[in-house]
């Protein structure tokens, strides 16, 4: 392989490589950055339901949650869930994947279309909390509807009585973030301003292998 195409095979990966930190940086893990709108973006929702105890003389609860939005045909709606239980079962998990609804004409049936929460990964409560277990999910809906329909649900997976009963406490939060142009406008800026060191390193990187190229090449004549 020719040097020049040697450097230039090197820059192509080494940019790649900081574009991905940058990206990944950006993105914040679990929850996402603009979990409780430190940006201040106008089209952030929330919505959620506390509770507890609640006495349950049956095998499964579920709890529904709406959050209403506006509709938006150009944009896409990102969800985010922090579901946080305690129950005098240790059996009571939330049993399935929370389902997601929509409709583009407001909060009243029938909904669109329906489908499950991507789990996001294991979420740890902060202490102090009275709540230990917890779980993320994660969702996106295009386009932008009028209002979601999320319901979890809880189960006893360990029942001992064939009339099952458990008693639950629980902590669910919902937040929502709309992506459209004044969205992607910010995130392009947030990504100008954390790029700005490799704007600087990444010239000089290239020069270095053009002046490396040209000495090879006189030193081969």
């Amino acid at each position: 392989m020719k040097w020049g195409l040697k450097i230039g095979v090197i820059f192509s990966a080494v940019f790649a490589v900081l574009l991905l930190t940058v990206v990944v940086n950006a993105s914040g893990g679990n929850p996402p950055p603009w979990w409780n709108n430190p940006q201040g973006y106008s089209s952030w929702r929330q919505g959620g339901a506390t509770a507890g105890p609640v006495i349950v003389n049956a095998y499964s609860y579920t709890v529904s949650i709406l959050v209403e939005n506006v509709p938006l045909p150009t944009a896409h709606k990102q969800v985010w869930m922090q579901v946080e239980w305690v129950s005098d079962d240790a059996g009571v998990v939330v049993s399935e994947p929370p389902s997601i609804a929509w409709s583009y004409v407001g909060c009243e049936e029938p909904w669109e279309d329906t489908m499950p929460m991507l789990p996001a990964g294991p979420y740890v409560p902060e202490l102090p909390s009275e709540y230990p277990f917890g779980q993320e999910y994660a969702a996106v809906i295009t386009p932008q509807p009028a209002c979601e329909q999320i319901e979890v649900t809880f189960t006893d997976m360990t029942p001992t009585t064939p009339d099952n009963t458990f008693t639950i406490w629980y902590n669910i939060q919902v937040q929502t973030l709309c992506f459209d142009n004044t969205t992607s406008v910010k995130i392009r800026r947030l990504l100008a301003t954390s790029l700005w060191p490799y704007a600087l390193a990444i010239p000089g990187i290239a020069l270095g292998g053009i002046f490396i190229t040209k000495r090879r090449k006189r030193s081969a004549t």
